[in-house]
């Protein structure tokens, strides 16, 4: 029990430095988390990519980052990202059936 409760400290206190833009110690700790297969690592890196968030912006990566995500857990972030990517069309080609799909599985 001790060591979710070390982790979850971690995470608040990697989410707050989030939160005040300082996001190199994010960047780091989520990536750590790859090698875990963590969804929600996956996601909040994903975020970084496609915002430019403590790295050079990557919308290509981003996607890729929010489909493993879905591939490691259903990560809700993951799927309205993915829905906005069909929305505008900047890395996939537009859809809006599978934007609607995609929002359905949200709610």
């Amino acid at each position: 029990m001790a060591i979710c409760h070390v982790g979850h400290a971690q995470l608040t206190k990697v989410d707050e430095k989030f939160q005040d833009g300082i996001f190199e110690p994010a960047v780091k700790y989520y990536g750590k988390k790859l090698k875990k297969n963590e969804a929600d690592a996956y996601a909040k890196l994903g975020i970084m990519y496609d915002y430019g968030f403590g790295v050079e912006q990557d919308k290509a990566l981003a996607h890729q980052y929010y489909q493993k995500s879905l591939t490691f857990g259903n990560s809700a972030i993951a799927l309205v990202q993915i829905a906005i990517d069909y929305k505008f069309g900047e890395v996939v080609v537009k859809d809006r059936q599978v934007r609607d799909s995609l929002l359905q599985e949200v709610s």
